[in-house]
């Protein structure tokens, strides 16, 4: 049995009634995702296949690794809004220590709806922001680098704005507890 819930993991979120419909939706998504992609934790298995599109699959964590599990997916897409089928994104991040290593690092490549998915661990704190770097490739398109950031990260400056930090929900399938990111990307000509 499949069991699914979120909670607030950010305090500087605002609270209200658009906080609760997003949620709400976020949930709805979340399971509707789960159920029908067949997210399946059972060591180093991980497979995301997102409903209708089919992302291909990318699973950096192994059991015993230091620190919180991450589900990171999302979309690339065009400036248009169009899906980017079969672009790749290289990943490299540090392991749960703050640590780079090889274990860390891979590729995964888009759905013909543009998703992605990918199971990794949150990186540990060292002398930067935690951060996962992304470099997406595509053959009509210009190549795009950036990285995803964590809000809530002591080295983020207080009230600053930045584009590329998200916030992270926490979740249990299947009795494993797990953080859920999503990061779209947005490739221009």
């Amino acid at each position: 049995m499949l069991l699914l819930y979120y909670h607030r993991t950010s305090t500087n979120m605002p609270i209200g009634k658009e906080r609760i419909t997003m949620l709400r939706t976020r949930v709805a998504i979340a399971l509707l995702a789960a159920l029908t992609a067949g997210w399946l934790f059972a060591g180093t298995l991980l497979t995301a296949a997102a409903a209708g599109g089919g992302a291909p699959k990318l699973d950096m964590w192994r059991p015993g690794d230091p620190g919180q599990r991450l589900l990171m997916r999302g979309r690339v897409s065009g400036e248009n809004g169009s899906p980017v089928a079969d672009a790749t994104l290289y990943i490299r991040q540090a392991d749960g220590t703050g640590v780079y290593t090889e274990q860390y690092q891979g590729s995964v490549q888009t759905g013909a709806d543009g998703s992605y998915a990918f199971g990794t661990v949150l990186p540990g704190q060292y002398s930067s922001t935690k951060h996962i770097h992304v470099h997406i490739m595509h053959d009509q398109y210009p190549s795009v680098t950036t990285e995803i950031r964590f809000k809530g990260d002591p080295n983020l400056a207080d009230g600053s704005y930045d584009d590329n930090a998200i916030v992270t929900e926490q979740a249990t399938i299947d009795g494993a507890s797990v953080l859920l990111g999503e990061f779209n990307i947005v490739m221009r000509r």
